[in-house]
C-alpha cells in the first residue's frame, strides 16, 4: 500500500494530479486510486470511517508537524 502511495505522489503534484484523474475522484481520490490498484480489500481500507474533512485536517497537522520537528533539528545542529 505505502509502494502505491508512493508511486501516486512520485513527480511531486503531477504523480497526484495524474492519480485523481485515472480514478476520476477529484480532491479526494487517494482511497479510490489504492482500490484501482490494490483491489477493494487492501484498498478499501484506508478511510476507515474518518470524513475528507478529518483527512485533510490530519495530512495538514502531519505536515506542519514534521515541518517544525525539522526546523528544530536544524537548530539545534
Amino acid at each position: 500500500m505505502l509502494a502505491r502511495l508512493k508511486e501516486m505522489e512520485k513527480d511531486d503534484s503531477e504523480g497526484v494530479l495524474k492519480a485523481r484523474a485515472e480514478a476520476g475522484a477529484g480532491l479526494y481520490s487517494g482511497e479510490n486510486y489504492l482500490i484501482s490498484k490494490l483491489g477493494e480489500a487492501v484498498g478499501g481500507w484506508v478511510h476507515l470511517g474518518r470524513s475528507s474533512g478529518d483527512e485533510v485536517t490530519g495530512t495538514l497537522r502531519m505536515k506542519i508537524k514534521k515541518s517544525e520537528v525539522l526546523e528544530t533539528l536544524q537548530k539545534a545542529s
